[in-house]
This record gives structure tokens, sequence and C-alpha cells, in this order.
């Protein structure tokens, strides 16, 4: 199922590790669906790969979240 449990979103992998995190927690599911994440939470998940089946279990509409900032 889809998690509602909400936590940090990071933009960027480096060094193996997440860095710039969004300012606000949201869910795995927006996170990694709207694309601007590419690993979410506090273990630093990485997300599925774009058009994997992982992405599609968690994005059955596709890439269809778009995380505005505003």
């Amino acid at each position: 199922g889809i998690s509602e449990a909400k936590g940090p979103c990071f933009r960027v992998l480096r060094d193996g590790g997440c860095s710039l995190p969004i300012l606000r927690h949201i869910t795995k599911q927006i996170c990694c669906c709207s694309r601007v994440g590419k690993a979410w939470g506090r273990g630093c998940q990485l997300c599925p790969p774009f058009g994997s089946e992982g992405f599609r279990e968690i994005c059955p509409a596709g890439p269809g979240y778009h995380y505005s900032a505003s």
C-alpha cells in the first residue's frame, strides 16, 4: 500500500548520502513521483528509478504529482 508517512525529501545524492532536502516533509510517494526527490526519509531510501516496476508501484498514475514549493 501507499504509506502516508511523511519525511524529508532529498534532491541530491552525494557520496552515498543525501543532501539538499526540500523544506517540508512530504510522503515518499509525492517525493519520488514528482521526480523532485532522488531519495526520501531519515534513512535516505533511494527513490525507484523512473519507469521501473518499483516506480509504477508507488506511482500508478505515472509522474503525476507535481510538487510546488509555494
